[in-house]
């Protein structure tokens, strides 16, 4: 009888050793689980690339614990307002991107787009043209250079992006946007004078520049990519596909642009067309407007003339929504 004794007991202390366990691995799983909660996407790609700083989350975790991380596109965008961007067109522009509603279903795409904005935004004030021997620019007659190395990277960048919303909204291919924006805004990285490598010295830098994009946060998790490096690489050659036709004509158009604004001494703004509402957005150096008008909005940011039929109502102030339709607002003025 006594021999059953030490039995017991020991399967008793078993028993408590496997319940205190159990107990262990639930307040570890409590204390991951409100980590994770709290990690920011930042705090997460350093999980990959640190993975040793991280040991309270150490080993394989399911993607729907990850999921919420990235699910929330407001929560992403919040982070990305706090990117300090110093230049008013740059500040403009990013606020245009987050409100862009062919970006909805794109908020990877606009998230590269942003990241690439704050890199032109610090480093992009440099010419927006390259003179190394081999690279087609260095071939442009020597007036035009002089010219367009009036324009900023940063700002021939933006003049581009807005030629492809333009394009590509005129045959109503929203959907084509947010990629070609990605590599309208990163077709010339390869200028910044923190890449002047090897490839930019062989007079190449399509190729320097897809490889700085390669290296922008989420860009490699875009469906597609390889299009968009494809498109780069190809934007003074002969471009394959809608997404890089688009590209090259319109660098080629806000060329056009750059050099008649380099001969007329620049122009004080720049109106940029904004589709689906009655209304033209002027950057200034310092200051946005708006113009509300119930005339073709084509007409007026081409400055084409056109018959008049009938009255248009015109409404220039600061760049914020026009609460009520424009005639409606016009109206009492106008028939005073």
């Amino acid at each position: 009888m006594l021999s059953i004794w030490p039995t017991i007991i020991l399967g008793v202390a078993l028993v408590l050793v496997g319940l205190a366990g159990i107990l262990v691995l639930r307040s570890e799983e409590q204390d991951a689980s409100s980590f994770l909660e709290q990690m920011t996407l930042s705090a997460l790609s350093q999980r990959w690339v640190r993975p040793k700083s991280f040991t309270r989350i150490e080993g394989v975790k399911h993607i729907s614990e990850l999921a919420h991380l990235w699910r929330n596109e407001q929560v992403i965008a919040e982070g990305i307002e706090k990117f300090e961007l110093v230049h008013p067109r740059s500040r403009s522009f990013a606020s245009q991107l987050r409100t862009w509603s062919f970006f909805n279903q794109a908020p990877g795409q606009r998230a590269v787009c942003l990241e690439i904005l704050r890199l032109l935004d610090r480093e992009g004030q440099c010419p927006s043209v390259v003179d190394v021997q081999g690279d087609v620019e260095a071939a442009w007659e020597q007036n035009t250079y002089r010219i367009l190395a009036k324009t900023t990277l940063l700002d021939h960048s933006l003049n581009v992006a807005e030629q492809v919303v333009k394009l590509l909204s005129d045959h109503q291919a929203w959907h084509v946007i947010p990629d070609t924006m990605v590599a309208a805004l990163g077709h010339d990285l390869g200028k910044l004078k923190s890449a002047r490598g090897s490839l930019y010295a062989l007079g190449e830098h399509p190729l320097a520049a897809g490889a700085i994009i390669s290296g922008i946060p989420g860009f490699k998790e875009l469906s597609r990519k390889e299009d968009i490096l494809r498109a780069i690489k190809m934007h003074h050659k002969m471009p394959e596909g809608l997404l890089g036709k688009t590209l090259k004509k319109a660098d080629q158009q806000a060329r056009q642009q750059e050099q008649q604004e380099g001969q007329h001494g620049g122009r004080r703004c720049r109106a940029v067309g904004a589709r689906g509402s009655h209304h033209l957005r002027y950057l200034m150096p310092e200051v946005t407007l708006r113009l509300n008008t119930s005339a073709p909005l084509t007409y007026v940011a081409d400055g084409t003339w056109f018959s008049l039929h009938g009255p248009v109502s015109l409404l220039l102030g600061p760049d914020e929504t026009l609460v009520g339709g424009i005639d409606d607002v016009t109206g009492p003025s106008r028939n005073r």
